[in-house]
């Protein structure tokens, strides 16, 4: 190649630009990657959370359920509108049995 010779010059302009788009493409996948397997075990460990917060609701142990739904939350706080119902169905039953429990000491007391 001749000092003054620009083609060959351009050339290797072009091809060190094709290669390094390739390099930031490549960059670019496997971020992509990465997120993609980030997200799939965050959505594996928010449905262990809303199971494991469904058995304690079937348990009747309704604060572990709380706890176990809000770890949910946190885990992908964009569900929040999917377990917030269950939170609050969780604190509904807390205080029904509350009520009964003041019912029955009440109901005790007169007897």
């Amino acid at each position: 190649m001749k000092p003054d010779e620009v083609y060959p010059k351009n050339r290797i302009q072009e091809i060190d630009g094709i290669v390094e788009a390739q390099a930031q493409s490549e960059r670019e996948r496997k971020q992509q990657a990465y997120l993609d397997s980030l997200r799939t075990v965050q959505q594996v460990a928010f449905n262990l959370k809303l199971e494991q917060g469904d058995g304690f609701m079937q348990e009747m142990e309704y604060e572990q359920a709380i706890t176990a739904y809000q770890e949910a939350i946190q885990i992908l706080p964009d569900k929040s509108n999917e377990v917030n119902p269950k939170i609050n169905d969780a604190r509904d039953q807390i205080r029904i049995l509350q009520e009964q429990q003041q019912n029955y000491n009440q109901t005790i007391v007169l007897a």
